[in-house]
């Protein structure tokens, strides 16, 4: 009994699989590390958010406001001869 001979198309093709097999598993790799590096933008940028939402809160609030008001603006509550008052003809 002779042993059997591998035709010789049957190297080319087993080569372009194995090829592209490895060719998936580097896209695979790279798909995934993508992923990974998005979903890490992704809380970061969920966590600035939420850091920008609380900093919105405090400046909206009076008290920071009046602080603002009195420190960089060197603002005051007005003087009694300051304020008018308008009349309600009704």
């Amino acid at each position: 009994m002779k042993g059997k001979v591998i035709p010789f198309w049957v190297i080319p093709i087993l080569l372009g699989l194995a090829i592209a097999t490895v060719w998936i598993r580097l896209s695979i790799v790279r798909t995934s590390y993508e992923i990974d590096l998005a979903e890490k933008m992704q809380k970061n940028l969920m966590e600035e958010r939420e850091k920008l939402r609380f900093q919105i809160t405090r400046l909206r609030s009076p008290e920071t406001l009046d602080a603002i008001a009195r420190q960089k603006y060197h603002l005051a509550p007005p003087a009694v001869r300051q304020v008018v008052r308008f009349r309600d003809d009704e």
